[in-house]
């Protein structure tokens, strides 16, 4: 996490996959807070992300396959707007996992 803090300082652009690992069925799983903190500390915006078809593409365990993938760009959260919240990194990532459910078209299923 500290390289892509100096990366950010600098003016870089980080991408994070906050769950982790790879899903195990596809849907999306719970994240940890590394986004969120760096975001939070740093005063940076975070753009959500949801990628639809990378699991039918590469399933964990499975092997490549040729299918059609999208990529959807969600609005940035601004980190701070969550500086009065109890735990500001749990309700930027809570935040965040929903949008990102939403954008990979995984936000009608139950977490």
């Amino acid at each position: 996490m500290q390289v892509g803090a100096i990366g950010l300082k600098h003016g870089r652009v980080l991408l994070v996959f906050p769950e982790g690992t790879r899903s195990i069925d596809g849907r999306v799983t719970e994240f940890k807070k590394g986004a969120a903190i760096l975001g939070y500390e740093l005063g940076v915006p975070i753009v959500p992300v949801g990628i639809r078809g990378s699991f039918e593409s590469w399933p964990r365990g499975g092997s490549f396959r040729f299918r059609p993938v999208e990529i959807h760009f969600g609005d940035p959260i601004n980190p701070l707007a969550f500086s009065r919240a109890a735990d500001p990194y749990a309700a930027v990532t809570e935040v965040l996992q929903d949008r990102v459910k939403i954008l990979s078209d995984d936000g009608k299923m139950d977490s």
